[in-house]
């Protein structure tokens, strides 16, 4: 997946963050369940239509005080799975 992709939350995505930083997912479309770590949730918490993977590689890379391209392959990883479980829907700008 190209990080000039842009996020967007699948509507079909019910979520409830926990105190520790992550969060719990259920998609309603499939009955399916994920577990989300603090990083996880964060990806996709800024899936929000307005940021693109770029943009959100650059704003976790900032919170975590490393480089975007330390977190390239990780991102597209991530990113690639979500949109495969049908977490995160995208398209291209």
């Amino acid at each position: 997946m190209s990080l000039n992709t842009m996020l967007i939350r699948n509507p079909d995505i019910l979520s409830t963050a926990f105190e520790s930083g992550g969060a719990v997912l259920f998609n309603i479309s499939d009955r399916r369940a994920y577990l989300l770590n603090k990083t996880a949730w964060q990806i996709f918490l800024l899936s929000d239509g307005e940021n693109t993977a770029e943009d959100t590689a650059a704003i976790i890379a900032e919170m975590y005080g490393t480089d975007k391209e330390t977190l390239r392959n990780d991102m597209e990883k991530i990113l690639t799975q979500f949109v495969k479980k049908g977490i995160l829907l995208h398209e291209k700008r």
